[in-house]
């Protein structure tokens, strides 16, 4: 018998108001289940916890873990599949997110033998064996970026802070924190915190920040999610990722790529949607060269490898071609996102699909001789971590720049980073 099902018949025996609690555990299932099926996972996941202490059902169970995974809650998810796991109902989908746990927190050994487990009852599902292969090597992914320092920005709150740049002397960044009372705003059901929208810090001396304002309104919004800023090099144009204002044909708010316009005087001209703009898919976080010739962003079009992939625009005389979707090198069957594009031309992204670490991992890749792009690099130590690891910017110079990652815990926080330049030896 599992230890799950022996606690559900302790609580049974010992409770003489089990009954009376099984009609409520029920109505608050089913709750659980609306809240499920429209994506608030924050909201569905207490319920499903309640209705698990009343009685154990592997199904509630599952839902629990799904929940979790999507929070990134992933002590919670390998704790509740330490013991489902074992259950003879359990769909084979929880060996891998088990796996998925298991790499997150480190436990590179024991996630192997889930991936293999999980690959042997899904071979078409090529995704594990890059999971598994990954957890051999990431003890000898040597680091892109030698002699690098990090330390958590001083800025950084309870709730997620990513995507990073510099701004008018001070840093530009999305977040989800709370931006003070509005008798409009709601919360985001997926997350239950606040919608994402971008703030701006300036530094007050070489160790202190203000405080963070909530950018323009002109940007920002109620109740939509705003943030993944890009600027053209000469500063003239800002796009960045926003929720459109109507639903689309699904009663869904896609994500979409804006821009804005800076006029006389500096102010910025209403936020307009790209030209490419689909309102049946969702397209975020744009990357455009320095050169304004071409634009990257993230997209789940259909014709992708699978997931979140990135896909590639040129400027033409008409303005933006057709987006088509970066090579099987870039994209993976699972999550490729979060590009950035270097003065170089080098593209950082984050990617779910490539050996790793654990969950997002960053990577850089470069256009060759031919034009085609490489084979993406792991940026390994210190930018990757067991856990998710994604926006990523750098200096002009190289030498320093600005990444996020949850390995400190559920959330993002930004990081500043720093290369040591060791001098070039003087010759005698």
């Amino acid at each position: 018998m599992s230890k799950c099902k022996q606690i559900f018949l302790v609580i049974s025996f010992v409770c003489p108001l089990f009954s009376g609690m099984v009609q409520g555990q029920s109505a608050d299932l089913r709750k659980a289940d609306k809240w499920y099926k429209v994506r608030s996972y924050a909201k569905a996941a207490p319920l499903y916890e309640e209705a698990l202490r009343s009685r154990f059902r592997v199904s509630t169970a599952q839902k629990l873990a799904s929940c979790y995974r999507l929070t990134n809650a992933w002590t919670k998810v390998e704790a509740l599949l330490d013991t489902l796991i074992l259950e003879e109902r359990v769909n084979e989908d929880m060996w891998f997110l088990y796996g998925e746990a298991l790499m997150s927190n480190g436990k590179y050994d024991k996630a192997r033998e889930w991936f293999l487990r999980y690959a042997e009852a899904e071979p078409s599902d090529t995704l594990a064996i890059v999971r598994a292969n990954a957890c051999l090597i990431v003890g000898s992914i040597p680091p892109y970026f030698p002699n690098t320092v990090y330390k958590k920005l001083p800025f950084n709150s309870d709730e997620d802070d990513h995507a990073a740049m510099p701004w008018e002397g001070g840093i530009l960044f999305t977040s989800d924190r709370s931006p003070g009372l509005h008798l409009l705003k709601e919360k985001s059901q997926w997350t239950g915190r606040d919608y994402l929208a971008l703030f701006y810090s300036r530094p007050l001396t070489d160790s202190t920040w203000s405080d963070p304002e909530r950018y323009t309104s002109r940007f920002n919004g109620i109740n939509i999610n705003v943030g993944y800023t890009t600027m053209t090099a000469d500063s003239s144009t800002l796009y960045f990722t926003r929720n459109t204002q109507e639903p689309n044909k699904r009663g869904v708010y896609p994500l979409q790529i804006y821009s804005s316009h800076r006029e006389e005087g500096g102010n910025w001209s209403k936020p307009q949607p790209g030209s490419f703009s689909n309102s049946e898919i969702n397209m975020m976080h744009p990357a455009i060269s320095t050169d304004g010739q071409y634009m990257v962003f993230a997209s789940d079009r259909g014709s992708g490898a699978g997931g979140l992939d990135l896909w590639i625009m040129e400027q033409k005389k008409s303005g933006w071609s057709r987006p088509t979707p970066l090579s099987d090198r870039i994209n993976t069957p699972g999550h490729d996102a979060f590009p950035w594009i270097a003065p170089d031309g080098r593209l950082f992204f984050a990617s779910k699909g490539h050996p790793g670490y654990g969950g997002y991992d960053l990577f850089v890749t470069e256009r060759d001789s031919t034009g085609d792009w490489t084979v993406p690099i792991n940026l390994g130590r210190p930018f990757n971590s067991p856990l998710d690891d994604i926006t990523f910017y750098m200096q002009a110079d190289g030498v320093g720049g600005y990444f996020s990652s949850t390995r400190d815990g559920e959330d993002d926080d930004l990081y500043r980073w720093t290369r040591k330049i060791e001098p070039a030896l003087r010759e005698e």
